[in-house]
């Protein structure tokens, strides 16, 4: 897995260009338009996200994703294998 380089500069240009696009969005769908959020309607995004972090992701401090530390997994899974679990 390719890894990026981020520094400080890098990361708020990032984080700024996200803005940008949250703030275009935003501006041009009224609140009214958009379903109120509720549980269900995150639960598959949750879902793949604590996915990827326990599975797909090496931490620094563990050196090995913290399903492989917990003796569940024997190797980093790609996200190919973590969406092949959904359908």
């Amino acid at each position: 897995m390719a890894t990026i380089d981020v520094t400080q500069e890098n990361f708020e240009q990032i984080i700024a260009g996200h803005d940008i696009v949250i703030v275009d969005f935003s501006a041009a769908v009224p609140d009214a338009a958009l379903p109120p959020p509720s549980l269900e309607s995150w639960a598959p995004w949750w879902a793949l996200h604590f996915m990827y972090y326990n599975f797909g992701r090496v931490h620094k401090t563990l050196r090995v994703t913290p399903a492989m530390e917990a003796k569940v997994a024997d190797h980093v899974w790609s996200l190919e294998e973590i969406a092949k679990l959904a359908s």
